[in-house]
């Protein structure tokens, strides 16, 4: 949108490429801008011209900047504004709302600098939310700034102008409709209003046009079971904080399953004990260690097939009926009634879900839910005209029939799938494919299934588009534009417009359809354009009537007859699951995610087998010894081992989503494809558990795994410190009843003004690395690649150690969060020869690049081993990639220490925003980008003089502690002790 208005009634400014939030607009005066320098600091040869100029440069050491002196810096042109917008000020920051898509999307804010959008931030004014963010929805803008995006329509492989493949593709459209032939139309599932009433559109134009949802890793199970239980396909939406007890089975909830920023927030705020002492009480029954699993009070490691089990006789004796005929041991019939026991205690607050995609399962699963009353309390399915789900059988079906020539098909678009990598079965698919004429590609980059078709319509990224999407059953919000499309791409539901032959951009189509359907469910606002200019300024908008609530109407009885009947033998069988960075695979091409630690395995660029322990000293394996997987149905893999503790003996865990022919420069040939373990039946594909492993040997090779964290135990060190809920409220000091009387040999420091310090929750942190993301995103920390975590090498400012306690089968798990600790004593500053490394007078431990000359000896001195050495000048030549880069913070080079410095961009903002408006600085004003992130809200930043701040209240609590305190380096940063509910 070029136009620039303000509606000041709403409060509501309409800025180059979308609506931006009035609340987050920095307004400075002009005046102030200039002559504020008169020289500039960066030529070389007017900087030196007089001698205070030098010895500004010069500072306390001897820098490499004026050894440059000697080479003239290029002269680059800059062409003013004809018209200049007055939204956009250099230097200052516009926010716009939007969201990030997919089934663990965010309803973001994002930070644009001079019109590039290089920062997301999760929206407060979601009420599900509540400004949490995933790591996907934190790394995503990188995918904006690809290189590898498809520049401009292709046919056949030429590149053409938009109007001319439109002209081509229309008249092929219309030769397949005249001969009768169907059009088949391939999206992920879909809930997006105006998309999916523009594609309903498309149909009625085209006639026979079938559109089929797939995803790549599906849920289509709970969608087809809602359909029998509860008389319509639905999607789940789980009500954590209303629960007192959950129990998931084969469900990463916090990781990769369902809506996992929202159910993040939700289950941390029942852990918060400032909030309330009364804990919600998690049980996970799962096959292998998964992030929803390490924070489990209660961990039972089963086989998927048992599992089943468990849930039929779970479901037996809810209804008081008999478990004998399921062939259980006698400690798993007496955990199955133990666990009967204490759902029934907790009957309409407890919630049960499960993860496997199998609709038997999820059948028996809505019928525990229904006889312990939990929905309408914990738990509820919702239905909507405006949501295509998907299908597995369907797709499945369709394909078979056009393999055997028994369905014509003439035309093939995908938008969105990528099908060609991660389709279960792929000879069937090519068979299909061989067979259908047109074959056309809406993707923005090229990847294994564009490469296959002969039409190729790039389409645009999600920070260029509008959409809309239905968050949660009286939720909708909004994608924006942040910025002009970067390339020749051009929005799928335009594309859609375009086929059609009709006139008009998708954003008039949606405003039409939002005044003629969406408007009239609300009652907050008179009048159209006031509700419309809120919703996208907002984010989010508050509807009633777009969504229906499903009532249970059936029965699970047949499911669980059919469970029965399965094969449970204990044999080893592979679980295809997902890895917390990369899910699906669709992301392989992002470096962010591709270095993020693995929260289980702290493994990072790459797929690996997973085994246990147990397995492992019995085929004689060791860490990175190269093991072949044969299945039964075929499938062949060749990749190094991790040994890992809490996975069951008979389980091997392969991750989906590497293996990628093609995927831009990150991702491609990066690890093995194991959608190739997927089976189908029941109508639906199976990832975990069913397909049984006929070989598993040693290839005799080794393959180093890029880990990030390599010892396995607390190394007999005080890190974590822990206790039950039930001994906590006997003893608030449980677990931390450790204090040590320490005697300084320092000085103290002086201390003016703020003081800055940090608190970390270890009940509220479940892992996610959320944080880790954002945090390289605010302070432009380089991706070093595989061979340099190898090295030890990795740059994050900010990580997250796992620790394993107890037996091996099956450890209990605690996720530390650990940055620079700011330590008052700070080892590194006494050992510096060139004071590169000095203590402010707000207490924060500051790194000065221009005085580092590289000799490590801070690294080496610290405790926390938090500090991170530039071995190279790591690579930033794509010009693309570098307009994510935030300009408030420096770009480090080749030998110069780094580490986190509590956003100290932030904090001198903070405080120039409070002085410009006269105003004292607010508790809670500043929040480091690690915090703002995280959907847990562990961490709390703050003000130590402030004897009112938050922070001080967590500094104060009887579970706070220092950590390593023994040292007497007296750090900055603290933690909250980890409190079980067992």
């Amino acid at each position: 949108m070029s136009d620039t208005t303000n509606n000041s009634e709403n409060n509501i400014n309409v800025g180059e490429h979308g609506y931006w939030q009035d609340v987050e607009q920095k307004k400075i005066d002009p005046a102030t801008l200039t002559n504020e320098f008169h020289e500039d600091p960066f030529d070389m040869l007017s900087v030196t011209k007089t001698r205070r100029s030098f010895l500004k440069l010069m500072g306390f050491s001897f820098t490499a900047l004026p050894l440059a002196s000697c080479i003239r810096i290029p002269v680059k042109q800059a062409i003013p504004f004809l018209n200049k917008n007055d939204t956009v000020i250099p230097g200052v920051a516009n926010w716009y709302a939007t969201s990030f898509g997919g089934s663990c999307g965010s309803q973001l804010l994002v930070k644009t600098r001079e019109g590039r959008p290089i920062k997301v931030e999760g929206n407060t004014k979601s009420r599900y939310s509540k400004g949490g963010t995933s790591p996907y929805a934190q790394a995503s803008l990188i995918a904006l700034y690809d290189s590898y995006r498809i520049g401009t329509p292709k046919i056949n492989n030429s590149n053409f102008e938009w109007t001319e493949f439109d002209r081509q593709l229309v008249a092929e459209l219309k030769k397949i409709k005249n001969e009768g032939k169907e059009i088949l139309l391939v999206t992920p599932t879909l809930k997006n209003p105006s998309l999916v009433n523009l594609i309903n559109e498309f149909k009625a134009h085209y006639g026979a046009v079938t559109h089929i949802a797939y995803d790549a890793y599906s849920d289509a199970s709970l969608y087809e079971a809602a359909k029998r239980t509860h008389g319509a396909e639905g999607w789940t939406e789980l009500s954590i904080e209303n629960a007192d007890l959950i129990v998931g089975f084969e469900a990463d909830f916090l990781g990769t399953f369902g809506a996992t920023t929202v159910n993040t927030k939700q289950y941390s705020s029942r852990r918060d004990l400032f909030k309330s002492t009364k804990m919600i009480r998690h049980i996970q029954l799962e096959s292998q260690m998964s992030l929803t699993g390490s924070n489990a009070d209660t961990r039972i490691p089963l086989t998927v097939a048992k599992q089943k089990k468990v849930l039929v006789g779970l479901l037996a004796l809810l209804k008081d009926s008999s478990i004998a005929s399921l062939g259980l041991s006698a400690d798993e019939q007496t955990m199955l009634k133990d666990l009967a026991k204490e759902l029934s205690r907790a009957k309409a607050k407890s919630i049960v879900c499960s993860g496997i995609n199998d609709v038997n399962v999820q059948q028996v699963v809505n019928e525990i839910n229904s006889v312990l009353g939990n929905f309408g309390n914990t738990i509820n399915i919702y239905t909507s005209d405006y949501a295509k789900f998907a299908s597995d059988s369907a797709l499945n079906e369709i394909l078979k029939g056009v393999a055997e020539s028994k369905k014509q098909v003439g035309a093939v678009l995908f938008a969105g799938v990528n099908p060609a990598y991660d389709f279960y079965d792929q000879v069937l698919l090519k068979a299909a494919l061989d067979k259908i004429a047109v074959k056309v590609s809406f993707a923005g980059s090229e990847d294994e299934t564009s490469v296959l078709c002969n039409y190729v319509g790039p389409d645009s990224n999600v920070y260029e588009s509008w959409r809309d999407h239905i968050v949660a059953h009286d939720e909708i919000s909004f994608s924006q534009p942040l910025i002009q499309p970067l390339v020749g791409s051009r929005m799928f539901a335009e594309s859609l417009i375009g086929l059609m032959e009709k006139s008009g951009s998708f954003y008039d189509y949606m405003k039409k359809f939002w005044e003629k359907s969406i408007y009239p469910l609300q009652n907050k606002y008179v009048g159209f354009t006031n509700f419309w200019d809120s919703s996208v300024h907002d984010g989010v908008a508050e509807v009633k009537g777009l969504t229906k609530v499903l009532s249970f109407v059936g029965s699970a009885s047949a499911a669980s007859a059919e469970l029965t009947k399965e094969n449970s033998d204990d044999v080893l069988t592979i679980n295809a699951y997902q890895k917390v960075a990369i899910l699906d695979g669709k992301s392989a091409n992002n470096p962010w995610l591709q270095e993020l630690p693995d929260p289980i395995t702290k493994a990072t660029w790459g797929n690996y087998i997973q085994i246990s322990p147990k397995r492992a000293r019995e085929m004689n394996v060791e860490l990175g010894d190269v093991l072949k997987v044969v299945a039964e149905n075929g499938a062949t893999v060749e990749l190094p081992a991790i040994v890992q503790p809490g996975l069951n003996y008979n389980s091997i865990g392969v991750a989906v989503g590497y293996g990628r022919a093609v995927s831009g420069k990150v991702g491609k040939d990066l690890g093995q494809n194991a959608f190739s373990f997927a089976t189908f039946s029941n109508g639906t594909f199976q990832y975990s558990g069913l397909v049984k492993v006929k070989e598993l040997t040693k290839t005799g090779r080794k393959e180093a795994v890029a880990q990030t964290q390599t010892h396995h135990s607390m190394e007999g060190r005080d890190i974590v410190r822990e206790t039950t809920i039930d001994k906590y409220l006997k003893n608030p000091k449980a677990g931390n009843e450790t204090k040590i009387e320490l005697i300084s040999m320092w000085e103290p420091h002086d201390k003016k003004g703020h003081q800055w310090g940090m608190a970390i929750d270890l009940n509220k942190c479940v892992g996610c690395s959320a944080c880790v993301v954002s945090c390289s995103l605010e302070n432009n920390v380089p991706v070093v690649g595989k061979q340099e975590v190898i090295n030890r090498r990795e740059m994050h400012w900010i990580r997250i150690d796992r620790y394993y306690k107890g037996d091996e089968s099956n450890p209990e798990v605690v996720h530390q969060p650990l940055t620079c600790m700011h330590c008052e004593n700070a080892p590194c500053e006494s050992v510096c020869p060139v004071a590169a490394t000095v203590h402010s007078s707000d207490g924060i431990n500051q790194q000065v690049y221009n005085r580092c000359i590289g000799t490590r000896y801070c690294a080496n001195n610290c405790p926390y081993k938090v500090r991170r050495f530039n071995w190279f000048n790591y690579p930033h030549e794509d010009i693309n990639e570098n307009m994510v880069l935030n300009p408030d913070v420096g770009v480090r080079t080749r030998g110069v220490m780094e580490k986190c410095s509590f956003c100290i961009q932030r904090i001198q903002e903070g405080k120039l925003e409070a002085a410009k408006a006269e105003e004292a600085l607010a508790d809670g004003a500043i929040q480091t980008a690690c915090q703002q992130s995280c959907p847990g809200d562990a961490f709390v930043f703050g003000d130590l003089a402030d004897e009112n701040s938050k922070i001080n209240k967590y500094l104060n609590h009887d579970r706070n502690y220092r950590l390593l305190e023994e040292l007497n380096v007296k750090p900055r940063v603290s933690y909250m002790t980890k409190v079980r509910n067992k």
